[in-house]
């Protein structure tokens, strides 16, 4: 069987050739409905496309390259979900990397994509080293979530030093002075910029800080972050409150609270950093920071087409949004 040709999509969907062309080059060009013939089209043809020969054309490979260091996190899997969906849109592929917060991993990944002639990454980086890497090859890139603020790149994260902020201070408002943290490594920017916050805030309202009360965890890994909470629930003088900086790290401090048979809020209070999965399933609800991973991934695609496209601003575009701080029912009042 003769294999399908843009002429022979173009004759099945009733429009000329330079349209299915800009459907595939410029999509943003192509109306909806004339979008959907096409596309209905395609499938009853079955045309596949010449990738190769394409690219020689196109000088492009219509593909994307996302790195992200665990997609077990929902909100990373969210986030992947958004890119996903804006990528088709630009009928682009996409190539997932999953580095589980490994730097070896990472740099892998990265002269995998470089390799493969890829049009653009979006990359939640492990390594700083990683994008300069890019930089020196002169790669489209969005960082997401975890920027380098002295690297030129385009780049969406949240502001993670004032949402911090406004947990420990509506704790520090409501009475609390023993305020269990629950960290992740400091060389990654969200975490940089949580701990300085809630060190801050501290200072601020003169309560000294306890070591015993700064807990680190591997951010992938709920056991840990288990049994750095189980540690603090055990000491002589617990904290009367606990924050912990990501979902993961706040699945496993909610299992040591319910393993230690104490109730939220009546015995600890309790944060989270992230919105969990189960949030809607625990009674009561749970105060949490709820980041946008959606929206960051989604304008983090959108950013980088407009790059590939060469559309949009020619200078870097920083973007910091704010998350939104959803008081539940698990922080008492313990100023009476």
């Amino acid at each position: 069987m003769k294999k399908a040709t843009i002429k022979d999509i173009a004759l099945h969907a009733g429009v000329s050739v330079m349209t299915v062309s800009r459907f595939f080059n410029a999509p943003d060009r192509v109306s909806g409905k004339t979008k959907d013939r096409i596309q209905k089209a395609i499938q009853d043809i079955d045309y596949h496309p010449n990738e190769i020969a394409r690219s020689l054309v196109t000088k492009r490979t219509s593909t994307i390259g996302v790195i992200l260091p665990d997609i077990r996190n929902p909100f990373f899997g969210s986030l992947f979900h958004a890119i996903e969906l804006v990528v088709r849109e630009y009928n682009f592929n996409l190539l997932l990397c999953n580095t589980q917060e490994n730097e070896d991993e990472e740099k892998r990944y990265v002269h995998l994509l470089v390799g493969r002639n890829v049009d653009g990454i979006i990359i939640a980086p492990v390594s700083r080293d990683s994008i300069l890497t890019l930089k020196r090859k002169n790669q489209k890139t969005v960082l997401v979530d975890r920027i380098y603020e002295d690297i030129e790149t385009d780049s969406i994260t949240s502001d993670h030093y004032h949402s911090m902020c406004k947990a420990i201070e509506y704790l520090t408002n409501l009475g609390h002075k023993k305020i269990g943290l629950i960290k992740g490594p400091a060389h990654l920017y969200p975490y940089a910029e949580r701990l300085k916050a809630y060190q801050d805030v501290l200072n601020k309202n003169g309560i000294p800080l306890n070591s015993d009360y700064i807990r680190s965890a591997e951010i992938q890994d709920s056991d840990i972050a288990y049994s750095a909470a189980s540690d603090m629930l055990n000491l002589p003088e617990r904290p009367t409150a606990i924050v912990a900086c990501n979902n993961i790290l706040g699945m496993g401090a909610l299992k040591a609270i319910f393993k230690n048979d104490m109730h939220i809020p009546r015995d600890i209070s309790f944060i989270v950093f992230d919105r969990l999965s189960f949030l809607d399933l625990i009674q009561p609800k749970i105060t949490h920071v709820a980041q946008a991973p959606e929206f960051i991934g989604s304008n983090a695609a959108r950013m980088l087409m407009d790059r590939i496209l060469d559309k949009g601003s020619k200078t870097y575009q920083k973007i910091v949004i704010n998350p939104e701080f959803v008081i539940g029912e698990s922080c008492k009042d313990i100023r009476h």
